[in-house]
């Protein structure tokens, strides 16, 4: 039974890796259509990569228990549901990260504020492993 859900979560985690790579050719491909040119600052690609690891992230641990709680038959609608809610999740916090410090936000307040999201996303992640844990054993009983 863990063996079982921790195989899930490795997955989850591996592919995170897809997903990066897909993530910044498109935010490089957006920087070029919108800007004329790549990203402008050497932070950019680092948030641009917490973003992508942040909501990859938040995807699987809005999934995971969802998929254990409804089981396979609504696995697509899951997905949906998760990659919707992580979106708009992770987007939400960093609205509210942007409207705290301002616009005018150095290299380091950046760093520090996408870590920090990096941080709440990975302890949802390791949240709903243990709630994906209590719902699989509820189940099985």
């Amino acid at each position: 039974m863990r063996g079982l859900l921790k195989n899930n979560f490795y997955a989850s985690v591996s592919n995170i890796k897809i997903f990066l790579i897909l993530v910044f050719l498109y935010g490089l491909g957006l920087s070029v259509a919108v800007h004329g040119f790549c990203l402008d600052r050497n932070i950019d690609v680092f948030m641009l990569f917490v973003s992508g690891i942040g909501i990859s992230l938040l995807m699987g641990a809005f999934f995971f228990p969802l998929f254990y709680l409804g089981g396979e038959e609504r696995s697509e609608v899951f997905l949906f549901i998760s990659a919707l809610g992580a979106g708009t999740i992770f987007m939400s916090m960093v609205n509210l990260v942007n409207r705290w410090f301002g616009d005018k936000m150095s290299d380091m307040e950046i760093c520090l504020a996408g870590t920090a999201l990096l941080g709440a996303a990975a302890v949802a992640f390791l949240a709903s492993y243990a709630a994906s844990v209590r719902i699989f054993r509820k189940k099985e009983c």
